[in-house]
This record gives structure tokens, sequence and C-alpha cells, in this order.
């Protein structure tokens, strides 16, 4: 984590069903699986307004860690642009 970007993003815990209640679709890599919930694993999907925010143009999201809150996250997915929202997504 050789980057040291700050950015200020929502954080929100959640479970595999919620991007389908939501229409959250994955653009890159994968949503949270029921086996990541249960082992509390330390993994993030971002919205890809804050991936635009924390990486540099053309760096793969996946797969890098990044810090929330002082701790390491994985991120394993990126979702789609949906527009609009002032989250991140």
């Amino acid at each position: 984590m050789g980057n040291q970007t700050q950015v200020s993003s929502s954080v929100t815990g959640t479970v595999p069903i919620w991007s389908q209640v939501r229409s959250w679709n994955v653009s890159d890599g994968q949503f949270f699986s029921d086996d990541q919930v249960n082992s509390a694993a330390y993994v993030a999907v971002l919205g890809s307004t804050t991936v635009t925010k924390l990486f540099d143009p053309g760096t793969e999201p996946v797969g890098q860690l990044i810090r929330i809150n002082k701790f390491p996250f994985r991120v394993i997915g990126v979702l789609e642009t949906k527009g609009g929202f002032g989250n991140g997504r």
C-alpha cells in the first residue's frame, strides 16, 4: 500500500443478496460471497467513483489492498457506474 491517497466515502456492510435487491452489478471482479461474510473476511467492493479517486488510471483495483479505518481490505470487485448518487457508486 504505497499510495497514501485518502478519500472520504461512506462504507456499508452488507450481504450477497443485497447486490440483487439494489441492482448493484459488478463490472470487474465479484460481489461478496456467503463464505466471505460468514468468515468476516476483510474484503471490499468499491463504487466506480471511489476507484477513480483511489487509483491512477489504468490501475487494476481488484486484488489491491486499501485501508478502511486503518484496517486492510482486499478489493474483490468494482460496481458498475450508476451515476447521480454521490455515494461512490
